[in-house]
């Protein structure tokens, strides 16, 4: 519910902030982004005193993200843009095999990812036109977790930290929208997911993202 409120009060923003500015430079903007993820995970779990892992486990998702954030370029001439960054990526998931009174019995994992972060962002530009940029960021992931073995079933929610670097180009085609392309490597702190029979431990998580999407300016 926290991250719907936070998604409502940035589309109001971008709603009603715009007409404040309607008649002057404004560094304002949203920026809608397609993401092309790949997730490494080490999984470790305990299954009535039996051990699984720890392994590595990746995964390809598709995801998405929506900015809201300011150029201090626009009335500054700072070369540093600042957001608020909202994102989501479908679930890693896994099964495995714990040999429980020498019967090899199955559990899965699922890992659902949200993300929001306050990021900034360094622009270099080399025309009027192309615009490198370094980005870091921080803030929390949220994360849903499931998991199911032959006889119980449960779901957490959790709120770990999370960080981002990144590099990437702007290509701007009016002085009010941009084309923006770049990678970034996230980090996630260590989860831990336990109902009454299996604990499960996701640590060492890595994001790797390939973006693609636009800032439109107000």
């Amino acid at each position: 519910m926290a991250v719907i409120r936070i998604l409502i009060s940035l589309l109001l923003g971008v709603c009603f902030v715009p007409s404040a500015f309607a008649n002057s430079i404004c560094g304002l903007y949203i920026a809608p982004r397609a993401l092309f993820v790949v997730q490494e995970t080490t999984a470790q779990a305990k299954f009535l005193q039996k051990e699984w892992g720890p392994k590595k486990i990746y995964a390809a998702k598709l995801g998405g993200s929506f900015a809201l954030g300011y150029d201090l370029r626009a009335q500054y001439d700072i070369p540093v843009r600042l957001e608020l960054e909202y994102g989501a990526f479908e679930h890693v998931s896994k099964c495995g095999k714990a040999r429980i009174l020498r019967t090899p019995t199955e559990f899965k994992a699922k890992l659902a990812v949200q993300t929001l972060l306050s990021n900034l962002y360094v622009d270099f530009p080399v025309s009027s036109k192309l615009v490198p940029f370094i980005s870091g960021g921080i803030g929390t992931a949220f994360i849903k977790s499931n998991t199911k073995t032959f006889y119980s079933a449960t779901e957490q929610h959790k709120s770990v930290l999370a960080g981002q670097l990144g590099v990437g180009c702007s290509y701007m085609f009016t002085p009010r929208v941009a084309l923006e392309a770049g990678c970034r490597f996230f980090m996630l702190d260590s989860i831990a997911d336990k109902n009454t029979s299996i604990h499960i431990n996701f640590c060492k998580n890595k994001i790797y993202q390939i973006l693609l999407g636009f800032r439109l300016k107000f």
